[in-house]
């Protein structure tokens, strides 16, 4: 009796923690079909393309004589978790030297947008980001041009995986426990 209560114990345990989303790369809850795309102020100018995806989705910047556009990737988040992702950009910007200062990319969080690329940097700039998100947030991507000339800025993001937060994994955990003294009284 008891290796069945155990082994109850672990399905329930496995159950339960189904339920909070964990992504790795966009998959899942992430999954790149449940990302909204906005253009502004034109829908036929800049893209995101998911063609790599789950491993990277691409954002080409808006490069059509409209000054300040973008086009953004965004999504609802599925709780308190880290988002954290890779992105590596580029900019073919040739009137200010591929200087990303007029093309440049970024995160939106609750559609307030942080800059990731260095103004007056090289042409070429990656790093590595953690954001902490809230149940009922917006997070996403924005491929920016401030002048609209002279080629876009084009960003890979890899690497996204969301993990629920501590106080999450808490929550579970006494969760988890308390199923496992329910199942113990009952044996």
């Amino acid at each position: 009796m008891a290796k069945k209560n155990k082994f109850s114990f672990v399905l329930g345990a496995l159950a339960l923690a189904s339920t909070f989303p964990a992504s790795a790369s966009f998959t899942g809850y992430y999954d790149v079909a449940n990302w909204a795309t906005t253009y502004v102020p034109d829908p036929n100018n800049g893209s995101v393309d998911t063609t790599n995806a789950p491993a990277s989705v691409t954002l080409i910047g808006p490069s059509n004589l409209t000054i300040f556009s973008y086009v953004d990737f965004t999504i609802p988040v599925a709780g308190s978790q880290t988002i954290s992702f890779d992105w590596e950009y580029e900019s073919l910007d040739t009137a200010s030297n591929d200087d990303p200062t007029f093309d440049p990319f970024g995160y939106l969080l609750n559609g307030l947008f942080k800059q990731l690329t260095i103004d007056g940097g090289p042409s070429t700039q990656l790093g590595s980001v953690s954001v902490q998100v809230s149940a009922g947030d917006t997070f996403g991507f924005e491929q920016q041009s401030l002048d609209g000339l002279d080629g876009p800025g084009i960003t890979v993001i890899s690497d996204f995986t969301a993990v629920p937060e501590p106080a999450t994994l808490g929550l579970l955990g006494i969760g988890l426990a308390a199923f496992g003294a329910r199942r113990r009284c009952k044996a």
